[in-house]
């Protein structure tokens, strides 16, 4: 980890295989994926403070889990969870432990889920040029977010809800690119 207001460093593990790490809102935990020796992954969550797995959420099945982000409350994680039928946006409860499917996309190549507030932001090229979507999760409604020439990617909110960061591709390469949201 690195703290920017002190510019130091720090080992919050070591000798174990996590991935994507997400840092939850109050900055007391880490969602992180883990892969063991025997290729099991698990979404599990980590103390910030002493790097110690404070809640492991089982994966029998063994599906891929990737790309975990808290919601805006910390209550709970949506990854993607990849399958034999394809990619599916899932929520993960803290409290309670319990995996829900927020929808089934597919053989949709989604990435990038972010939570904020009833929607779910994410990068998709249903439309065939890869735009930013935003999923109402209450109507299950998808609204296109941008549409880009090239391709937009990676969504992020301002804490006050305002503006929309994303990267947007050019014939020079990424560009970083806010808008009103």
């Amino acid at each position: 980890t690195y703290d920017l207001d002190t510019r130091m460093s720090r080992l919050l593990s070591r000798n174990t295989r996590y991935a994507a790490a997400a840092l939850s809102p109050d900055g007391s935990k880490v969602a992180t994926i883990e892969t063991g020796a025997d290729y099991q992954t698990n979404l599990v969550v980590l103390d910030y403070s002493v790097g110690d797995v404070v809640k492991k959420f089982e994966n029998p099945a063994n599906h891929f889990i990737s790309m975990p982000r808290w919601n805006e409350a910390g209550t709970e994680i949506i990854a993607l969870v990849t399958d034999r039928d394809g990619k599916k946006l899932s929520a993960f409860n803290y409290a309670t432990g319990l995996i829900n499917t927020i929808k089934d996309f597919g053989e949709e190549n989604i990435g990038y889920p972010v939570p904020y507030k009833n929607f779910v932001l994410y990068n998709s090229p249903i439309s065939g040029i890869d735009n930013i979507y935003a999923l109402d999760r209450s109507t299950g409604i998808r609204y296109q977010v941008t549409s880009s020439r090239l391709g937009a990617y990676n969504p992020a909110v301002s804490s006050d809800g305002n503006t929309i960061y994303y990267n947007e591709q050019s014939r020079d390469g990424m560009n970083v690119v806010q808008m009103p949201f």
